[in-house]
């Protein structure tokens, strides 16, 4: 069974294998932070930059790793989530109290 675990008054995480984080803005929203890749994961993305490429275009996480159009072996729900819309951080119904933290490679 999952645990929702507060770090802090708005922030929580689902303890789970893919520790999927939590944000309460107030009673009636509820932001999740990476969600996961599977059918059942959120849809409704806020991305920008090449995560937003690779969330439109999910093809290109195994492209990126092969070098070129993925052999089928390389084609499944681990390395090619579903298609997702994106909505950048920048546009008006991002959460203003959210803060995006840039982590470069």
């Amino acid at each position: 069974m999952y645990e929702l675990v507060q770090v802090s008054e708005k922030c929580y995480y689902i303890n789970c294998p893919a520790k999927i984080g939590v944000h309460v803005a107030d009673k009636d929203n509820v932001y999740l932070v990476d969600s996961g890749n599977d059918k059942d994961a959120g849809r409704k993305v806020y991305s920008s930059g090449i995560e937003a490429a690779f969330t439109k275009s999910p093809v290109l996480e195994p492209f990126f790793f092969y070098g070129g159009y993925p052999c089928k072996d390389l084609r499944h729900k681990f390395l090619m989530a579903q298609e997702s819309n994106v909505t950048d951080f920048s546009d008006e119904s991002f959460p203003k109290e959210v803060e995006v933290i840039r982590l470069p490679i």
